[in-house]
């Protein structure tokens, strides 16, 4: 015999131990009265036994490992069948020549990316503007300038290297 008959086989003698041992004990539940006790009270003793030694039972066989297994095959195979379908509806939309969401993901981190490297640019363009403007020093004839902004509104402030793109304030929006 290889070892997954035996696995099998004794998985059905234990469940055969079981189903035989509830039986014998739901016997003697039913055989344990007296006279003189009501018959309620003999059908409470009964249906106690009977859930006593079912509780028992399944408590015991799902803590078995054939079920532990059994219950791990399931969920892989869930998980396993999820990805099929994901994969198949993904290969029907490109077919159709659809958007997938990982075309958009990919886009979206792709414009932040160009994002970061353009107000990187202009950080540095600006950075090396104030540092001429420095060097040559105002034009003869003109008040020194100031930091450009709108009207009402104090200069940006400068955002740091490290920064991801959609931390600096944006001007106007409140």
């Amino acid at each position: 015999m290889t070892s997954g008959q035996n696995g099998s086989t004794a998985g059905v003698d234990a469940f055969t131990r079981m189903w035989t041992d509830f039986a014998t004990r739901m016997m003697s539940a039913g055989m344990s009265f007296s006279p003189d006790s009501p018959p309620p009270e003999i059908a409470r003793n009964m249906r106690g036994a009977m859930f006593q030694a079912m509780s028992r039972y399944a408590e015991e066989f799902m803590q078995s490992p054939q079920f532990l297994e059994a219950m791990k095959q399931s969920m892989d195979m869930g998980v396993q069948f999820r990805k099929m379908v994901n994969d198949f509806l993904g290969r029907v939309q490109f077919e159709l020549q659809g958007v997938t969401r990982g075309d958009v993901d990919a886009l979206v981190t792709r414009l932040k990316h160009m994002e970061t490297r353009i107000l990187d640019r202009l950080d540095d363009l600006a950075a090396r503007l104030e540092r001429l403007d420095e060097q040559l020093g105002p034009p003869a004839g003109t008040a020194p300038r100031q930091a450009m902004t709108e009207p009402g509104q104090a200069a940006r402030p400068a955002r740091s290297k490290d920064a991801p793109a959609g931390a600096q304030v944006k001007r106007g929006a409140r």
